[in-house]
């Protein structure tokens, strides 16, 4: 019985403190990465504005081929929305909900499992003498308690994504460039 009082008791200090820590853990995140690519600033963009382009250089796609994937609305660009269901990828939706021809992207990220949460993804793209510099980024709230603890991981796994997949879309983008394959961002 003494076993089981003491067992009970330590708990309850565990959890406190894990409370405690919770409460001063970060309430929001924001994970960013940036890549130069060579290649001309419309076909960077145009490789990110089309959702279904994703599937060329994104890395969370790649990682589950078996993954279910619908895409919704306009051909590409405001409202165009992706929708996956997959057992690595788990289910969620992206929605780009603002566009600036050649400069930036906004999306809305939205997973309902293996757990829920909703963010804001962001795309930039700067014209400079040594390529265009891109930068993904997204933004977000954890609530608390436990998503606050997911929070300590974002960065290291996210980040990790963005930077596989950036790279992906380097090589795919500066392909296309080589290739002399550009579209034409007028003709959409």
């Amino acid at each position: 019985m003494k076993i089981l009082k003491i067992t009970l008791y330590l708990l309850i200090l565990v959890s406190i403190v894990l409370l405690i820590v919770a409460g001063v853990l970060p309430s929001n995140y924001k994970i960013s990465r940036t890549e130069t690519i060579q290649a001309p600033i419309n076909v960077v963009y145009s490789n990110v504005v089309d959702l279904k382009k994703w599937k060329s250089w994104d890395s969370s796609i790649a990682s589950d081929p078996g993954a279910e994937n619908n895409f919704l609305g306009p051909k590409r660009g405001l409202n165009q929305k992706h929708e996956w269901n997959g057992t690595k990828v788990g289910v969620g939706e992206q929605t780009i909900k603002d566009a600036v021809e050649n400069e930036t992207i906004e999306t809305e990220l939205i997973l309902y499992s293996p757990f829920s949460m909703r963010a804001k993804g962001n795309w930039v793209f700067i014209k400079a003498d040594d390529g265009v510099h891109v930068t993904w980024s997204v933004e977000g709230e954890l609530s608390y308690p436990f998503k606050r603890f997911l929070g300590l991981t974002l960065d290291g796994r996210l980040g990790t994504n963005f930077e596989k997949g950036l790279q992906k879309l380097k090589n795919v983008t500066e392909k296309m460039a080589a290739d002399s394959n550009i579209p034409n961002l007028n003709e959409f």
